[in-house]
């Protein structure tokens, strides 16, 4: 047990203390503690270069802290969680976890914290991420970007189900920090005013649902090598600009006999309490087929509306995009942040109607389709086929005929590509850029690359090598598309070096 002050937060949402070990100092990495809090923490991993520990009691706290909105939000229950469950697996035949279930929920991790200094921290997060990793100035990091307005911000959410013979099934937001322990909430501030109330009434339709129809035949419990069946997630999808609402059930290996039941109850929620332009048009049905010794197959099936919701977005110097976006494609989840992420790669790829680009991991192709608006052709190339589709339809729908798309393996496509890009957009997964495809595009040509990404260390180590292949880094613009939490979303612009 030591006492320490908090300095500053890792990337990743934990406090940064420091402490004397053997003449020296070790970063001292804790859970739910802020800069400026004082803490006594237990020490529960030591390492020769660094600890972690769990935050026992507060000595004083730091006046960054705020009251935070959510009821949900229950980083101070992080230690009695820690200690409940220690105590309930030692006593024999005790019941497993049984602290408060409608607390620690992992959706937002510094609700806490004042927002602007949650901009602050990740711009210096940032900064110190391309310093360590890619060796680069911290001047070549702009200020972070954020919001006005940090709340209900989110065009998509998912919840979990779990089921335990002690609590029974369940439907919620991941405990920070457990991996099958749900928190039961109600009410939540990160999408929209219903999405609380239509987990807690969706949580009652499926226990009805459970024991009506002996789903436990299915087993909620794992299979031999940790694998759940049944119930996966219930996610909701929600146009920020255009009120359209879509429900998505996803379940794996069992038979689904409750689909009317399932539609009646959703269109019922959302006849009570829809606000005032917004609209279900789409009740979906994912089954996932998941047997031994067969292949994967996934069977998505519309049980109400139509196959798709539409979200509009606007284009930097007026006018705007229409997207179909399906069930499973992937669109940025903060439609207001993508508007200006957008704005910002556009800004860095200095098209003038000459050039030829290519939008690379292009998803829906929604950056492709920004900057079809300034460029000669783009070509974007996507690995899911289901995206491609909807990328093509939302091509069709905005009547851009300049832009062409791909489906396959960004490594084994673009060197394949019809014309030499002068242009290479790219916003790869957060495991970031195959090396093939980074020494590639550093082969390629392409006089300016824009790079945006959702994770600082894999930008970083990416940038280095493209850099190494003969770019210069110009700027890194960090955009807050995720308030509340640690994420942090760039945008990087690197020329080819005179």
């Amino acid at each position: 047990m030591i006492e320490l002050k908090i300095e500053n937060l890792a990337f990743g949402g934990a406090g940064i203390g420091r402490v004397d070990k053997e003449g020296g100092k070790i970063v001292v990495f804790v859970e739910n503690a802020l800069p400026g809090d004082v803490v006594m923490v237990e020490i529960d991993e030591l390492k020769r270069n660094y600890a972690a520990g769990f935050v026992k009691e507060f000595v004083s706290k730091s006046a960054e802290r705020v009251e935070a909105r959510c009821p949900h939000f229950g980083a101070a229950v992080a230690t009695e969680i820690r200690e409940r469950t220690a105590g309930a697996l030692a006593s024999a035949g005790g019941a497993k976890h049984v602290f408060d279930r409608k607390k620690n929920c992992g959706g937002c991790r510094w609700q806490d914290l004042a927002y602007d200094r949650q901009l602050f921290y990740k711009t210096e997060q940032v900064r110190e991420i391309l310093v360590r990793l890619g060796g680069f100035s911290p001047e070549v990091v702009r200020p972070i970007l954020g919001l006005k307005d940090p709340w209900f911000y989110r065009n998509k959410m998912e919840f979990s189900f779990a089921y335990t013979p002690w609590n029974g099934l369940e439907l919620g937001l991941h405990m920070k920090g457990r991996r099958h322990d749900l928190t039961l909430i109600d009410e939540c501030f990160l999408m929209q005013p219903f999405v609380g109330s239509f987990v807690a009434r969706s949580r009652e339709f499926f226990r009805g649902v459970f024991e009506d129809h002996e789903l436990k035949t299915h087993n909620y419990a794992p299979k031999r090598g940790g694998v759940y069946k049944g119930l996966q997630s219930l996610t909701v999808r929600r146009g920020f600009r255009t009120g359209e609402i879509m429900v998505i059930l996803n379940v794996e290996n069992i038979e689904v006999d409750f689909e009317e039941d399932f539609v009646k109850m959703v269109r019922e929620f959302f006849a009570e309490n829809s606000k005032q332009g917004d609209a279900l048009v789409s009740i979906i049905l994912t089954q996932f087929f998941n047997v031994k010794g067969t292949p994967k197959k996934k069977v998505e099936k519309v049980l109400w509306g139509k196959e798709f919701y539409e979200e509009i977005l606007h284009l930097p110097e007026g006018g705007e995009l229409k997207f179909e976006v399906a069930a499973q494609a992937f669109f940025q989840p903060n439609s207001q942040q993508a508007e200006a992420l957008y704005a910002i790669a556009l800004e860095a790829a200095g098209l003038t109607g000459a050039e030829v680009a290519y939008d690379l991991c292009c998803g829906t192709g929604t950056i492709g389709m920004f900057a079809a608006k300034w460029a000669a052709r783009v070509f974007g190339v996507e690995m899911e086929a289901s995206a491609v589709r909807n990328a093509k339809q939302n091509a069709a729908l905005n009547h851009i005929k300049n832009i062409e798309f791909f489906e396959g393996d960004v490594k084994k496509i673009l060197p394949t590509l019809p014309e030499k890009a002068d242009v290479i957009l790219v916003d790869p997964p957060r495991a970031g850029l195959h090396e093939d495809v980074v020494a590639t595009i550093g082969r390629s040509g392409a006089e300016r690359v824009v790079y945006i990404s959702c994770n600082p260390t894999t930008l970083a180590r990416d940038l280095k090598i493209l850099v190494e292949l003969g770019y210069e880094l110009e700027f890194v613009q960090p955009v807050d598309q995720f308030c509340h939490t640690y994420h942090i979303e760039c945008v990087a612009k690197l020329v080819r070096a005179k």
